[in-house]
């Protein structure tokens, strides 16, 4: 399972993201994922993280689509892609209270690229669609 990268975090957050998670990334250390030990606290945004920094939560990508899911109606799967020409992955992302799906436009080597593909590609529609 691969964690949401930094630019990730920063977006749900401002999309309303605020579940509790012991991973954070901080202003102090760019470069890491941080883990909360005893020394940070739960905050008032609803995630872990030392209050003299400002943070974002560093969830688990799949955690993440379960969230958009159940609070903002998106539906988003990585599908594996076979044909004479190639393997690889995709995403599809269905509107839960209509019909409408929409297929990635471009194939990915691996799952974990896909999987991030589609979180950012969701984040987008969020954004653009409040």
């Amino acid at each position: 399972m691969q964690r949401v990268n930094r630019k990730q975090a920063r977006l749900l957050a401002k999309i309303g993201y605020n579940e509790p998670c012991h991973y954070f990334y901080d202003t102090v250390y760019p470069d890491r994922i941080m883990y909360a030990d005893g020394s940070y606290h739960y905050n008032d945004r609803g995630y872990w993280a030392d209050k003299r920094y400002k943070s974002y939560s560093a969830p688990y990508i799949a955690e993440v689509l379960e969230w958009i899911r159940e609070e903002k109606g998106l539906f988003g799967i990585v599908d594996f892609q076979y044909n004479i020409s190639s393997l690889g992955y995709d995403w599809l992302i269905n509107w839960l209270k209509t019909p409408k799906w929409e297929r990635s436009k471009n194939y990915y080597d691996t799952y974990k690229e896909a999987e991030s593909a589609l979180l950012n590609e969701l984040i987008n529609i969020i954004i653009n669609n409040p």
